[in-house]
Order: structure tokens, then C-alpha cells, then sequence
């Protein structure tokens, strides 16, 4: 079979692969039929001429980087049809990684032009392992794009500390329409105080600041996650009301993270999250919520992981007036001392509630009745204050 006839053949969905091999054992009488079917007109199938690029990225060489560099940038995207545009960027993906493999000067300017035009990541990612700075201010842009900014997060973090000016500078960048803010900016911004938070270069710490005032409420949160992660230091306490709005988000992922923030800055949160908790049950209550949403759980979650404060909030929550607010802290007792968790589960086992009583029950279930002594990080002041607190409430 001919070279020629190998190249045709790429068109074969299960021949392909095949061919290929044998293209890159001809080795560089191979290059110049593949950089000429490279140049040709996309299809909708992307597996030929990512077959061809892969090719030439193993057979290597001069030849075969001027091809990539060539094809990598030939022709106008945006003139194509959607579906074949989007086949056309997966193997422009391919030409720019095998290209950014191949290495060598040859390859900036191409890769540049590809990220700027047609907002490559793999020519992003390429660029960024040979430390080029020139591609950071398109990185940046390019978290403006859902589909991308995972990708584009993980090579401006290839970049680290050389990426952190760009993005400080992307911190206050409002892009606005009519005097709103549109989504993309916003994610781009909030996108942009996560990374600086996982590059951690403590010169980031004052834009951060700033942020948490922001309009946007992504926004916020994210510089409070990054400047939890940098160490807030003395202010720390300024980052628990952002944190408490991403512990509320609608997002999971952001939820947890927030909440995890909260328990690790310790007893100076307990105050906020637990008017958290109040207004959050108020508003479900409002809506006539009969089982508490997942927003709830969480904050009453962070309340039990906060040591003794926490679970003194938690025990004065469990006689609280609203039965969705005494089942939740019912719940999460799981880390009280015996005593005062068989305290509290005695008297909710016979809450006028049914579904407080239920809860109960099965909290019994799970920890066994245990009747354990407390833990000795338990002091002899905070014991005082709990049989006060029981006392008073007719359980002492």
C-alpha cells in the first residue's frame, strides 16, 4: 500500500489507527502527505486528523514541527459550521499538545497565535511548561469559559507565582453590559481569587482583602476561601460572614469547602453560625419545609465540629421552639460527652414532636447508648456552664 493510500485510509474509522502506525514507521516520507491532509477541509469526524497530528508528533523532526506549527493555525474557525467547528478545536487541541511536546522555539509563536485566535488550551498548557508570559493574560480571559476554565485553572497553576500579577489584576476587571455585571466576568473573577489562593503567594493577600466587599457573591466567597488557605491571621473573623454565604450555596462542592473553612477557624465562628441556623430555619420555615434542607444540615454540621461552643449551641438549640430546629440539633450531638448527650436524647424522646422523637431514637441507635466519661478536652469551666444550661432548662 502507498503512502498516499495510508493517508487515505485515516478516513477509516477502524482502519485508521492502523494506518496511522504505519505512516509513523515510514517516518519523514510520511510528513508532507500528512501536513497536506492536515491542510485540507475539516470533517465531522475528528479521528482522521487527529490521527494525522498524533503521527506527526511521534515521527518528530524539523519537518514535521513546521507542519503542526503550519496547520495549527491555517483558516478561520469561526466561518465553520458549529458541529464541525467543534470537531475542528479537538484536533487543533491534538496539533497543539503534540506540537508543545515536540518542543523548541518554533513552536511559541504558533502556539501563541492559536491560544489568542482560537483559545486552545493545550496550546495554554503547552506554553505554560515552557514558561512563556506572554500566554497568562489569555489564560485569564479564557476563564470566562465554562467548558475550559478547569483546563485553564490547571495551566495558570503551572505558571504559579509568574501567573499571580494577571490575576490580581482579573480580580477587579468588571465586565458589565447596560451596568450589570455579566455571569462570565463574575466566574472569571471568583475563578480568578481560587487559583490565588492554591498558588498561595502571600503578595495576593491584599487584593483578597478587598474582594470581600465585592458586589458579587461568588466573588466573596472565593476570596474568603483563598485567604482561609493563605492564613487569615488576626482577621480571621472578617471571613466568616462570606464563608457562611458559600456554606448556604447552591453549589455542594462550594458549600463544603466553606464549611470546612468555618470548623477550622475554631470557636470565633460559633456566634455567626449559629444565627446562621436561625435565620436559615426561619426561612424554612417560612416556605413550609417539614424536613431540614441541606443548607441546614451543613451549618448545624460545622456547630458540632466546633467543639465546646459549638455543641453548647447545639444543646440550647435542642429545647429551641421550632421542632425542625430541635430535631436538627438532636442530630448532630454525635460529639457531645455521654452525659449530656443522654441528657439531651432523654428528654427528646419524649419532645411532643414525633419527628424529634424519631430522631432521637435513631440517634440512640447509632451510638450505641453510650455512657463513655467525656472527653477530657472537656474543661472543668465548660462542664460548670453545661450543668448551668441543663439546670435551668429542668434537666440537671
Amino acid at each position: 500500500m502507498t503512502p498516499q493510500q495510508l493517508v487515505e485510509q485515516l478516513e477509516d474509522l477502524h482502519r485508521g489507527p492502523e494506518a496511522q502506525l504505519r505512516l509513523v514507521g515510514l517516518g519523514e516520507p510520511a510528513v508532507a502527505l500528512l501536513a497536506r491532509f492536515l491542510l485540507g477541509p475539516p470533517g465531522l469526524h475528528a479521528q482522521p486528523r487527529m490521527l494525522a497530528a498524533e503521527a506527526l508528533g511521534l515521527i518528530g523532526g524539523a519537518r514535521a514541527v513546521e507542519a503542526l506549527a503550519t496547520a495549527l493555525v491555517a483558516g478561520d474557525l469561526a466561518t465553520l459550521d458549529p458541529v464541525v467547528r467543534l470537531s475542528e478545536e479537538a484536533v487543533r487541541e491534538v496539533m497543539a499538545r503534540e506540537l508543545g511536546r515536540l518542543g523548541g522555539p518554533a513552536a511559541v509563536a504558533p502556539l501563541l497565535e492559536a491560544l489568542q485566535r482560537f483559545h486552545l488550551v493545550e496550546a495554554g498548557i503547552a506554553l505554560a511548561r515552557r514558561g512563556e508570559r506572554r500566554a497568562v493574560p489569555l489564560l485569564v480571559d479564557g476563564l470566562e469559559d465554562p467548558f475550559r476554565r478547569e483546563r485553564i485553572g490547571a495551566a495558570l497553576l503551572e505558571f504559579g507565582p509568574l501567573a499571580v500579577d494577571a490575576l490580581i489584576g482579573s480580580l477587579g476587571q468588571l465586565r458589565t453590559l447596560d451596568g450589570q455585571e455579566g455571569r462570565p466576568s463574575v466566574e472569571r473573577r471568583a475563578a480568578s481569587a481560587r487559583l490565588l489562593g492554591e498558588i498561595g503567594e502571600p503578595r495576593a493577600g491584599p487584593a483578597l482583602w478587598e474582594r470581600l466587599s465585592d458586589e458579587a457573591r461568588d466573588v466573596r466567597v472565593a476570596a474568603a476561601l483563598a485567604l482561609a488557605g493563605l492564613g487569615p491571621g488576626r482577621n480571621a473573623v472578617a471571613l466568616v460572614p462570606p464563608l457562611l454565604e458559600g456554606a448556604r450555596s447552591e453549589s455542594a462542592s462550594v458549600a463544603d469547602e466553606c464549611a470546612a473553612a468555618l470548623v477550622e477557624m475554631g470557636a470565633e465562628a460559633t456566634p455567626a453560625v449559629a444565627s446562621a441556623l436561625s435565620e436559615e430555619a426561619d426561612r424554612a420555615g417560612a416556605r413550609g419545609e417539614a424536613m431540614p434542607p441541606p443548607g441546614l444540615h451543613r451549618l448545624a454540621r460545622v456547630l458540632g465540629a466546633l467543639g465546646d461552643a459549638g455543641l453548647a449551641v447545639l444543646v440550647s438549640l435542642s429545647h429551641d421552639a421550632r421542632p425542625l430546629v430541635r430535631g436538627l440539633a438532636v442530630a448532630h450531638l454525635g460529639q457531645a460527652p455521654a452525659t449530656i448527650l443522654d441528657t439531651v436524647l432523654g428528654a427528646a424522646t419524649h419532645d411532643p414532636d414525633s419527628r424529634v422523637r424519631r430522631t432521637a431514637e435513631g440517634v440512640r441507635r447509632v451510638t450505641g447508648g453510650r455512657t463513655t466519661p467525656a472527653p477530657p478536652r472537656w474543661s472543668r469551666t465548660v462542664r460548670r456552664r453545661w450543668d448551668a444550661v441543663l439546670k435551668r432548662l429542668g434537666h440537671g
